[in-house]
């Protein structure tokens, strides 16, 4: 399979689907895949028709993480493929810095790196065949793809240590007990809701939307005063948006808001 067909881009309004397309392989990640799916984001951050992102994998797997035989017969990754420690990193950072929203659709194994791209996404929903395992360790590597930072905010120093030390895999109803997701559904009801989801914020007004959300995950590294300060300043910023007018308007005529 070609480069460009391993991650699939679909339309749903202002809605877009991005598959990946590699079920033969639980969609696990070779070089081209890495390459196609940063390039996609690049293409979806600077398309304003875009609203929001829907993140899903084609089969029964989401992401198995890295594909290991791609590796073993390449020469060895190139810094910022994917399976480089360059490359682990790139598209969680690229994920969160999205001007949209993203909802990831988790269809099945989550595992290694694939597990930290679902949690890269800003909400999850998840089939009841989902599964999550950080399986790193098995392969003596280091828990990657964000995995470090997100899993002891998510679940605490112990818990995290188990999943990332003793590979404990991880359920649909254990994860949205833990809050990995935050929402689990039929296997066959699973696109149709993510998609829900995503609509629901693609109607949002774009920046309070945006500024809403990197305030939450700046606040995560920073003080009560620096995390003030970042409110502040995205408040201000907010509130000269033509949109806090139009929301104003709609309350006072008592009609759906039309944001831009």
């Amino acid at each position: 399979m070609t480069g460009p067909e391993q991650v699939l881009l679909e339309r749903c309004g202002a809605v877009a689907i991005l598959t990946l397309n590699r079920p033969e392989r639980l969609n696990a990640f070779a070089a081209p895949t890495n390459r196609r799916l940063l390039a996609l984001l690049d293409e979806i951050a600077c398309d304003d028709a875009i609203r929001a992102l829907v993140l899903t994998g084609a089969g029964r797997g989401f992401c198995a993480g890295a594909d290991l035989k791609a590796l073993a017969g390449a020469d060895g990754p190139r810094d910022g493929d994917w399976g480089s420690p360059r490359g682990m990193i790139d598209l969680p950072l690229r994920l969160r810095a999205l001007p949209q929203p993203s909802v990831c659709a988790v269809n099945g194994v989550a595992a290694g790196a694939g597990f930290g791209l679902a949690l890269a996404t800003d909400l999850r929903v998840a089939s009841t065949a989902a599964r999550f395992v950080a399986a790193q360790i098995q392969t003596a590597q280091v828990p990657d793809a964000g995995l470090t930072y997100i899993l002891p905010r998510l679940l605490g120093t112990e818990r995290a240590l188990r999943v990332a030390l003793l590979a404990e895999p991880i359920g649909a109803d254990e994860a949205l007990a833990l809050g990995i997701v935050g929402e689990v559904v039929a296997p066959e009801l699973l696109l149709e809701r993510s998609v829900a989801v995503a609509q629901r914020l693609a109607a949002l007004p774009r920046l309070a939307t945006t500024l809403t959300r990197h305030a939450i995950y700046r606040a995560l590294d920073r003080g009560l005063e620096t995390a003030l300060a970042f409110e502040y300043e995205a408040l201000v910023t907010a509130n000269r948006d033509p949109d806090v007018a139009e929301a104003v308007r709609a309350f006072t005529e008592k009609r759906p808001p039309r944001f831009r």
